[in-house]
């Protein structure tokens, strides 16, 4: 029998928020002594010492990391050693690369959710780490570390830049380092080309995204004949027939489905259960990387908007908010969680009232497309 090779992993660099990522697990920067920042609460839910941490033989010498915490629902929580006046240099990025070593060994590979462990880290040392005014050799040095052990080891790893200006450095280096790799293949050749185009759109404020289900799969959602299944195991009364429902249109079984819910109200918040998740996806950062400002979607999770709001930075989500100049805006042609009453699941047409009085011309215009667009029922 052949030995299978291993898949080599990729660096990602997105701009966005390193407690809110949906991944495999993640890197929480501390100092020797355990000292956190209050940018780590929400995570460790404390600032200051992290006093039930119990480092392992060599914390501060040769261990550079340590898994803390690995929760049932949500990524292991590493603590690494990468806060330090005056380091050498290399010294950052050499406690990241610990990190990955150590999580790739321990993770259980069956069970990730994507085809490769996917581990993030933040700019190590661009804080509160001692490095805050030399970012630039943090990055001459930490990305061709990345993305050298991410191959090496076969996982993904996200480097998670906060704010506009982290992401264009590390985009930079990136691009250098890129430079040095091997030939690629016609066909990765031509991807590249089909990029560029794309990235000059983007450039230009020419491009809009058209968000589906795909995307938020990754945060551990449901495509749409999933999210049916789910809401049916939900359902109060037991249906007979699973087989002839799964024959139907995805756009009739909802209709069904709602039959076998003794409430309304029962059914709006099982759905709104259903699309409920605390992190988003890789897809939605890199997407909200990309500082398009038009976006258009069928989803009816959050996901995309809050990966947009990070760093002080602003998404109308239309036809329920104004859109402000300069701002993003993302229309929810199927409705959206925050308001399960109104999120449509069936094929018969969709009223335009939910387009609110007093919008702009540009808005409304926005609003009455989608009526045509998305064709269905409200949750009712």
């Amino acid at each position: 029998m052949t030995a299978r090779t291993p898949s080599r992993g990729s660096l990602f660099v997105i701009d966005g928020d390193l407690t809110k990522l949906n991944c495999d697990a993640v890197l929480i920067p501390v100092d020797v002594w355990l000292n956190a920042t209050s940018a780590w609460e929400s995570v460790l839910g404390v600032v200051g010492r992290v006093l039930d941490a119990s480092p392992p033989a060599g914390w501060g010498d040769d261990v550079r990391s340590f898994l803390y915490r690995a929760p049932n629902d949500g990524p292991q929580i590493w603590l690494g050693d990468i806060g330090k006046h005056n380091a050498d240099d290399g010294w950052y990025a050499a406690g990241l690369v610990d990190f990955l070593e150590r999580a790739s060994a321990l993770l259980d590979r069956t069970k990730v959710a994507s085809c490769l462990p996917r581990l993030a880290v933040n700019v190590a040392g661009a804080g509160a780490g001692g490095s805050a005014s030399d970012k630039g050799r943090l990055f001459t040095t930490m990305v061709p570390a990345l993305t050298d052990a991410a191959q090496r080891l076969g996982v993904d790893v996200v480097l998670v830049c906060f704010g506009h200006k982290q992401y264009a450095a590390a985009q930079r280096v990136r691009k250098l380092h890129e430079s040095h790799f091997e030939p690629r293949s016609d066909r990765e050749r031509r991807l590249e080309n089909a990029a560029q185009e794309l990235a000059g759109f983007a450039r230009r404020s020419d491009l809009v995204l058209f968000i589906g289900a795909g995307v938020s799969t990754g945060a551990g959602l449901q495509s749409w004949q999933g999210l049916l299944n789910e809401l049916l195991d939900h359902a109060d009364i037991p249906l007979a027939d699973r087989t002839g429902l799964g024959k139907l249109d995805v756009r009739d079984q909802p209709h069904l489905i709602r039959k076998h819910f003794s409430s309304t109200e029962g059914y709006q918040s099982a759905l709104q259960k259903l699309m409920k998740t605390g992190r988003y996806a890789l897809a939605h950062g890199l997407l909200a990387s990309l500082r398009t400002r038009e976006a258009v979607t069928t989803n009816y999770d959050d996901l995309y908007e809050r990966a947009c709001r990070t760093d002080g930075r602003t998404c109308a989500v239309l036809p329920y908010e104004p859109v402000v100049t300069q701002d993003r805006w993302l229309l929810k042609l199927h409705g959206t969680v925050d308001r399960p009453e109104e999120i449509v699941l069936t094929r018969p047409a969709w009223s335009a009232s939910r387009c609110n009085t007093g919008e702009s011309t540009s808005t409304s215009a926005r609003c009455a497309s989608a009526t045509k667009i998305g064709r269905g029922y409200r949750v009712e």
